[in-house]
């Protein structure tokens, strides 16, 4: 009957909860987790300054573009046409050449789509008037086509070039130019907030590896200490049994493997006790 009891109440074990395997893997979350943590919010924030950056540089390389090309192939057209070099009809098939509404068309977009996406102030205020410039410089374009249409207003075609033409591509261009002026300058405070905001971050960074670290430490020294802790007692308590003190036991209540083999060796200490009473 004591056996019988006995062995019932050593079959009486607490279930893991945290098992080793758990508390390593926590071990290993505690060490990479935090810095982990720190270099996807400084891959973040350099990506998005790097976005802002690359559409400052787009935005001014399509502007360039323009401002080298614009005004020496619409005045070198549109000359060509009034003195009668080629016509409205055939202008495309001269590779030298390009068709001024075609041109005026493309200019058109490209600063239209650069105006709706533009936040800076003056840059927008830059490209509303370039935009105007466009418009009026169309309707000049209007006028040669229609005088070359009727012919014989070959004088009103030449002061047309010097009087509007001439000023308003010179107009363009210097829109552009003051456009691209005034990107440069929201490019450096891009770079300057950058290089502000990387610093804050080095600091910050500094002082959240600091803490990680020391949190580190602390989880590291916590867990550790759960899992050989407990591991010493039963050392401890199975020295005192291989010495003939059968009445040591191993308290450990860590709830995980080390509990049950404690327990067991409890069980078996307590049978071992039991049997030389007997005897």
């Amino acid at each position: 009957m004591k056996r019988d009891a006995l062995w019932q109440n050593g079959s009486n074990k607490s279930p893991i909860r945290f098992s080793i395997n758990k508390k390593i893997l926590m071990l290993a979350a505690a060490i990479v987790l935090p810095f982990f943590i720190v270099v996807v919010v400084l891959l973040v924030s350099m990506i998005q300054y790097s976005r802002v950056y690359d559409k400052i540089v787009s935005d001014m390389t399509i502007a360039n573009n323009y401002n080298l090309n614009f005004k020496d192939e619409m005045d070198e057209s549109l000359y060509k046409l009034v003195v009668g070099y080629v016509d409205f009809g055939n202008i495309s098939e001269d590779e030298t050449l390009k068709d001024p509404y075609a041109l005026i068309g493309e200019l058109r977009a490209e600063f239209t789509k650069l105006k709706d996406i533009t936040t800076e102030t003056e840059s927008r205020v830059w490209l509303e008037t370039l935009l105007r410039n466009i418009d009026t410089l169309e309707k000049r374009v209007d006028d040669i086509f229609e005088n070359i249409r009727i012919g014989g207003r070959y004088d009103e075609n030449i002061q047309e070039l010097d009087n509007n033409i001439y000023i308003l591509t010179e107009l363009i261009q210097d829109d552009i130019q003051y456009y691209i002026y005034y990107q440069t300058k929201a490019m450096e405070v891009v770079t300057g907030n950058l290089k502000q905001q990387m610093q804050s971050f080095i600091i910050v960074c500094g002082l959240l590896v600091l803490f990680l670290v020391v949190l580190t430490i602390i989880a590291t020294w916590r867990i550790t200490t759960g899992i050989l802790r407990p591991v010493k007692v039963l050392y401890d308590a199975t020295r005192q049994v291989s010495e003939g003190d059968l009445s040591a036991r191993a308290d450990v209540c860590s709830k995980d493997e080390i509990e049950i083999l404690a327990n067991g060796f409890n069980d078996m200490a307590a049978i071992m006790l039991t049997l030389i009473g007997l005897i």
